[in-house]
Formats: C-alpha cells, sequence, structure tokens
C-alpha cells in the first residue's frame, strides 16, 4: 500500500543484510513480486478471501517454498496503524479529507 515500498525494501536491504530477519506480512503483492521475493526472508500471507490477492499470494508461496506461511481461509480485518498520509501523501490526504461529506 506505501507508495514508496520499492525505496523501504532497498533501505531494509541496505540495514538488514541478513535477509533471514527481514519478513513482510501482505495480503497482495501486487506489481512487487520479484521485489518481494528478493527482499524478504520470511512471508505471511493472507489473501482476506480476495480472488485476486489469493492468486497474487499463490505464485509468491510457490516461488519461496517454505519462508512463506500461506493462510487459506478467509479473515477479515482492517490496518490498526496506516495513516492515510502514508498511503496517500499529504497533498492528496487533504484533498481526500475535503471531499468527505
Amino acid at each position: 500500500m506505501h507508495r514508496e515500498f520499492e525505496e523501504i525494501c532497498q533501505i531494509l536491504i541496505e540495514e538488514i543484510p541478513d535477509k533471514s530477519r527481514r519478513g513482510l506480512w501482505s495480503n497482495h503483492v501486487s506489481k512487487h513480486t520479484e521485489l518481494v521475493i528478493n527482499a524478504f526472508g520470511g512471508l505471511n500471507l493472507n489473501a482476506h478471501g480476495d480472488v485476486t490477492s489469493k492468486a497474487s499470494l499463490a505464485e509468491v508461496s510457490k516461488r519461496v517454498g517454505n519462508k512463506a506461511y500461506l493462510f487459506r481461509g478467509n479473515s477479515k480485518h482492517a490496518p490498526l496503524l496506516a495513516a492515510i498520509k502514508d498511503i496517500h501523501g499529504e497533498e492528496k490526504m487533504w484533498e481526500l479529507i475535503s471531499n468527505c461529506d
């Protein structure tokens, strides 16, 4: 979700050289399949019942094998600590807020 996901991964790779100490919990890897496979030594994958997410995560799980836990059930929850500013940036954040009824 984070608009600077690629940059964050590069920082993790530089700061934590041991790949086995870098992990990701995700419900969809979107266009970042290769980056996720190369950057993380452990993955907790949960598609939350979404068909496109299931396909995305199944591909990652197949390629990394036992380094990924793929939850095959259906769970629903919301992110606890996702700030709108982190997802959309400050300018877009205020635009969305001002258009909210």
